[in-house]
Formats: C-alpha cells, sequence, structure tokens
C-alpha cells in the first residue's frame, strides 16, 4: 500500500525515460554527442524506478528517495 505513490512517479518516469531515449537519439543523430540534461533525466527516471522495485519486491525497507542528487 505505502508503494503506491511512489509507484505512480516511477510509471510518470518510465514515460519520461521513453522520451528522453527518443529525442537522444534524434539529437545524437544530428549532433553526435547526446544532451546532458537527457541523459540526466533518463538517468534519473531509471535511478527512481530501480530504489521503486527494490522497495516493491521487498529487497530493501528504505523508501525511494526522489529529491535529485545532491
Amino acid at each position: 500500500l505505502l508503494v503506491l505513490p511512489a509507484f505512480l512517479i516511477a510509471s510518470a518516469l518510465g514515460a519520461s525515460i521513453a522520451v528522453a531515449a527518443i529525442l537522444g537519439w534524434f539529437y545524437s543523430l544530428a549532433l553526435g554527442r547526446m544532451s546532458r540534461g537527457l541523459r540526466n533525466l533518463g538517468a534519473y527516471g531509471l535511478r527512481y524506478s530501480a530504489q521503486v522495485y527494490g522497495y516493491l519486491f521487498l529487497l530493501t525497507a528504505r523508501y525511494p528517495h526522489s529529491a535529485p542528487p545532491a
């Protein structure tokens, strides 16, 4: 029950990962490198999703941390 809010955020971030991947591919195709913002968005989404699934499958007792890295 406690994982539902975090799971909703992770699913929204999953959509942003897909958008970042598609836009990043076109950006990389045109310029030969990926935008730092798109790369960071994808990495943030993957990191948060891993934390949520770890909490969901009872691998850790730590609730997913959604703040950006310091």
